[in-house]
Order: C-alpha cells, then sequence, then structure tokens
C-alpha cells in the first residue's frame, strides 16, 4: 500500500501544480485583458473630453476649463480628471514617471497610457490625451482610474482559485487513494501476508488470480513458486528422513562390525569365569565341600556370574539398535564401558588400555550411545595401531577451548576425551584426510574407512569437533571435544 499511496500522492501533487500553474496563467491572461479594456475606457473618455475642453478654453481659458472638468467630475466618480496647462507642465508632477509622460504627450501631440507606480503592482491607470488650445499652446488631459477594485477582484480570485485547486487536490487524492488500496493495496497486501507465511515454513492458501494485469500475473507467479518450494520442502523432508535413517543404520553397522571384531576375545572372556563357576558348582554339587566351604563356593560361583553379567550387558548395550533421548549425564560416563568391551581386544595385542581421569562432576548433554561410539571407534583405531608392550590412555578432561572456524559454540569450557597411543603417527599429508569417508590406512579387509568418519560426525552433531595431534616420536592424540552443559 505504501508504494500506491506514494504514486498517488506524486500523481496528486502533480496534477494540483498543474492546475495552479494553468490557473494562474489563466488569471493573468484574464486581468490583462481587463487592464487592457480599462485602459481603452479611460481613452475613450478622455478622447470625449477632447472637445469640451478645446472649447472652454477658446471661451474662457485656463479658469473655464478648471470650471468644466469639475462640472465632468460630478457626473463620472470612477475616474479624477485633471487639467494640465503649460504653466503645471513647467513646473512638473509628483512624480518624475507622470511628469516625462505628460511632458511626452504635449511635445508630441501622441497619447499615453501607463500603469503606475509600477507595472507589478500598480495602484492606478493614468492616461495622457492632449488638448490643442487655441492660442498656439498645448495642454494636457489627465485621466486617473484607481485599481483598488481590481486589486481585491484579483485577491478574491486567487482565493477562490487556492479553494477550488484544494477541495479539487483533496477529492482526487481520496478518491485515488481509495482506488489504489482497492485495485492495489489490497491485493499487495495479500500477497505479502502469503510471502510472509512461506517464509515462516507455514502451509499458505493460494490466492485466486481473478485479474489479467501485472498483479494478476505476479500472484499466478507467486502461487507457483509456493507450490514448488511445498514440493521442495516435502521432497527435503523425506530426504532427511532418509539421510536420518541411512545415517543410523550406518552408525548401527558400524557398531556391529565392532562387536564382530571383537565376538571371538568375547568367547575368551566368558570361558575363565564359566570355568570357574562349573568347577565350584560341580563341588559343591558332589558334596566335596560342607559348612563355610559350601557357602564361599556359592560366593565364588555368585561374583563370576555377575562378571559375566556385566561383561554381556557392555556388549548388548554397545549393539543396541536405538537411540538415547538426548540428556544430561556425567562425562565419565562416555568411557565407563571402554575396559568392558576392549580390555580383551588390547590384550589380544600385548597393548595395556589404561583409563584414566573422568572428571568427575562435569556434565555433557547428548546422546550417550554415540559418544560411547565415537570413543570407542577412536580407542579401537589406537590399539589397532599401538606397539606390543605399550599403552594406550583414555582420560576426560575439562579445557577452556576455541573451536576450529564453523565448529562448536565458540569460545568456551569443553569435555576433551583424549585417547593416546604409542605407535609411529600419522603423517601430515594424510591428516587432512583422515575423517574422509571410506579413507583408511589399514590393510584391505582389516577395515571399513567409516570409523573416523562416524566418530567425527557425532562429535559435530553434538556441537563439537575431534582434533588430532601426531608425531612419529610420541605417537598419536585423537581429543574429542564436547561443550560442557552448565544447566544444573
Amino acid at each position: 500500500m505504501r508504494i500506491a499511496l506514494k504514486i498517488t500522492l506524486a500523481l496528486t501533487l502533480w496534477t494540483v501544480g498543474v492546475l495552479v500553474v494553468m490557473s494562474e496563467r489563466e488569471l493573468e491572461h484574464e486581468f490583462a485583458i481587463i487592464d487592457g479594456d480599462l485602459s481603452e475606457a479611460v481613452v475613450l473618455m478622455g478622447r470625449a473630453l477632447q472637445p469640451f475642453v478645446e472649447d472652454a478654453w477658446a471661451r474662457g481659458g485656463e479658469q473655464q476649463v478648471l470650471a468644466a472638468l469639475d462640472a465632468a467630475y460630478e457626473r463620472e466618480r470612477t475616474v479624477n480628471l485633471r487639467w494640465l496647462g503649460p504653466t503645471v507642465l513647467a513646473r512638473g508632477l509628483d512624480s518624475p514617471e507622470l511628469t516625462t509622460a505628460a511632458r511626452r504627450t504635449a511635445q508630441s501631440s501622441q497619447e499615453q497610457v501607463l500603469r503606475w507606480p509600477d507595472d507589478e503592482d500598480p495602484v492606478a491607470i493614468y492616461a495622457y490625451l492632449p488638448v490643442r488650445l487655441a492660442d498656439g499652446q498645448e495642454g494636457v488631459l489627465e485621466l486617473r482610474r484607481s485599481l483598488e477594485v481590481r486589486r481585491e477582484l484579483q485577491r478574491r480570485s486567487r482565493e477562490q482559485l487556492w479553494l477550488t485547486i484544494l477541495v479539487i487536490g483533496a477529492c482526487a487524492a481520496g478518491l485515488a487513494v481509495g482506488i489504489g488500496w482497492l485495485l492495489v493495496g489490497q491485493r499487495v497486501g495479500r500477497l505479502v501476508a502469503l510471502a510472509r507465511a512461506v517464509g515462516r515454513g507455514e502451509t499458505a492458501t493460494r490466492l485466486p488470480a481473478t485479474t489479467n494485469d501485472e498483479l494478476g500475473e505476479l500472484t499466478s507467479a507467486l502461487n507457483h513458486m509456493v507450490q514448488n518450494l511445498e514440493d521442495t520442502r516435502a521432497r527435503g523432508t523425506r530426504a532427511a528422513a532418509e539421510r536420518e535413517r541411512l545415517t543410523h543404520e550406518l552408525r548401527h553397522a558400524d557398531r556391529l562390525a565392532t562387536i564382530g571384531t571383537l565376538m571371538a576375545r568375547l568367547a575368551h572372556e566368558l570361558g575363565t569365569p564359566l570355568n570357574v563357576i562349573s568347577a565350584r558348582t560341580k563341588l559343591i554339587a558332589r558334596e566335596q565341600v560342607s559348612g563355610a566351604a559350601v557357602i564361599d563356593n556359592a560366593r565364588i560361583a555368585a561374583e563370576q556370574t555377575d562378571r559375566i553379567t556385566a561383561i554381556i550387558r557392555s556388549f548388548l548395550d554397545f549393539a543396541r539398535d536405538a537411540r538415547d533421548p538426548v540428556r544430561r549425564f556425567e562425562a565419565g560416563a562416555i568411557v565407563e564401558h571402554t575396559s568392558g568391551l576392549l580390555d580383551g581386544a588390547a590384550a589380544d595385542r600385548r597393548v595395556e588400555l589404561v583409563v584414566g581421569n573422568q572428571a568427575p562432576g562435569r556434565y555433557v548433554r547428548g546422546d550417550l550411545l554415540l559418544l560411547q561410539q565415537a570413543v570407542t571407534n577412536l580407542v579401537v583405531n589406537a590399539i589397532d595401531v599401538a606397539p606390543p608392550e605399550t599403552r594406550v590412555t583414555v582420560d576426560v578432561l575439562e579445557s577452556e577451548c576455541t573451536p576450529p572456524e564453523g565448529r562448536g559454540r565458540g569460545r568456551g569450557r569443553y569435555i576433551c576425551v583424549t585417547i593416546g597411543d604409542r605407535g609411529p603417527g600419522i603423517d601430515a599429508e594424510l591428516l587432512p584426510q583422515l575423517f574422509a569417508p571410506f579413507f583408511t590406512t589399514k590393510p584391505r579387509g582389516a577395515g571399513t574407512g567409516l570409523g573416523l568418519s562416524i566418530a567425527s560426525g557425532i562429535a559435530l552433531e553434538h556441537d563439537g569437533w575431534i582434533d588430532v595431534v601426531s608425531d612419529h616420536r610420541n605417537g598419536t592424540q585423537f581429543v574429542l571435544h564436547i561443550p560442557v552443559d552448565a544447566d544444573p
């Protein structure tokens, strides 16, 4: 509506301006005609008095002329008459302009008409007519017509003109605004409301395109755009859901692959406590022990059963095809199953897995299962590259960090899960590719190349990131950063 209002006001002002200019010119033309008529009327009156004045001079000289003019003035009150004889002309009049005009009339015997004091705002019209006297002298008859009535008429005419223009302008503006609102503003307002609804992501109702003008074409185009946006949004929603499903399945497959790798060691882990349980229960069944020894053997069998239960629960929790709800938990929970899952794999490679500091009393918010998967992938990689008789360390600390551009929540407090090994390190030229999907330095068949990529994606999903520090002397450290949750 603002554009329509601006256009309306511009057109109204233009129209008023044209009316003012044309009306002023018309008024000036009309008053020029009036001035001409008044001047002609004054001259005609003077011409009518010329013979009368000449006759009076012949009969009695200047005194007779003055008496005759006084008698004539009694009948004509709109024009002032004055006789300018040779003596008056020699002495001069009140104004140099009038003196010049009168003397020129006497000398040239030609009529002189002027508006005085000037042409812009004259007070009166002066007419000078020559009178030939009987003794050969020249006299001048002055006729003065006041323009006060004309000036009053001019003032009233201009007031009427401006009042008329004001009424016309107001009516034109009101009509234009009303028509602009009906034809433009109302329709544009609906288009703006539709565009805003689309911008907010709401399901917008199509607008009827009932006209064939430009706004009708814009309405049709906007309806078409809304339809395309809704189709695109629907495709995007389906694609996002499909991507979420595939990501979930890929992460679950990665967990199952890790479990599959550890299954052989799981059987070995369960073998020792099962043998202990079998031996102890057989002693009790064969009544080879009695009294307090029966209770001791039963307690040992129960402890080994609890150990088996804990190992199996760790594997089942890690392998389940579900997502934990986003919640707040202690940072140490991210590494609490690491030993139970990976101690056996570390032992097979003669590597010691040490879980150190777990940042007690520090909390993070997220999906615990996914964060445990990310840490497990990093620890498995560390175990694979660690030389025998060395350590793989896992520590949870809190630190003030500045994330890389495009990652994290800006400078602040982060939980840092650090996984270190004493392996040969990673070549510097390989570091930029390290988290790319399917990139691996392991032999063919030894890995999928998805572990680090999945871990990086999980960190990004939790507003975090993974740093890598590596050299050939001190090995490699992967540091998983997750924002500290300070809310109680």
